[in-house]
């Protein structure tokens, strides 16, 4: 990377550079016989299908203790319509990194969790002080065990099923409900336990270079 000012190719030069490469052949060609799929099974189908599987999963999801949906909650409001086959949530003192491992490992269940590329809309929702966050960032850097707040996110399409859908609610339940012993838990209602961590980093720290500087 460089500054745009040390840069002095010509035009041409710099057409070439744009073409260079090659296409992603590959890419392209599964593209268009997925577009192909889809306009075979109807579009109309698959939102049909994606919006029975959400609005059974927002019910079922519904009912489980400590579970908090983000977005469009209710089927039966005017905005379920526009609603993908996408949930976001979160399990009371539960670490969403926890929460997908038990999906994985209990049900096969892949879900994705943490920020989703989108930090600052995460830390909002999740009523995180910008200072705070600054605080976590140095944090995990010192210590990378510490798992960070953030959210779950599993999404629906014509690939699931009814039964699918069962399992997560299933599961979910499960995990909502076993003990909270062992359970990793956000740095934000754990200041005691940072704290610990922090002074016990930075004893560490001024112990070798004290020892260095006396060797």
């Amino acid at each position: 990377m460089v500054r745009k000012g040390l840069l002095h190719s010509s035009s041409a030069e710099l057409e070439l550079i744009r073409s260079s490469g090659e296409e992603n052949v590959g890419g392209i060609a599964a593209l268009g016989k997925a577009l192909v799929l889809l306009q075979r099974i109807g579009l109309d189908v698959i939102q049909e299908q994606e919006q029975a599987l959400t609005g059974r999963a927002l019910r079922g999801l519904a009912q489980i203790p400590g579970l908090e949906i983000y977005g469009v909650k209710d089927p039966g409001s005017p905005r379920f319509a526009q609603k993908g086959g996408v949930i976001v949530f979160r399990l009371e003192g539960i670490m969403a990194n926890r929460v997908a491992k038990e999906l994985a490992e209990r049900g096969g269940i892949g879900v994705r969790y943490g920020c989703h590329c989108a930090h600052l809309l995460i830390k909002r929702l999740l009523n995180i002080h910008p200072l705070l966050a600054l605080l976590q960032g140095l944090i995990v850097t010192l210590f990378p065990q510490i798992a960070l707040p953030g959210l779950t996110r599993v999404s629906l399409g014509i690939e699931n099923s009814e039964e699918d859908v069962g399992t997560l609610i299933r599961l979910l339940g499960k995990i909502a409900l076993q003990p909270r012993a062992g359970v990793d838990r956000p740095i934000t209602s754990t200041q005691t336990d940072v704290q610990r961590q922090m002074d016990e980093f930075a004893s560490a720290a001024a112990q070798r270079v004290y020892s260095e500087g006396n060797s």
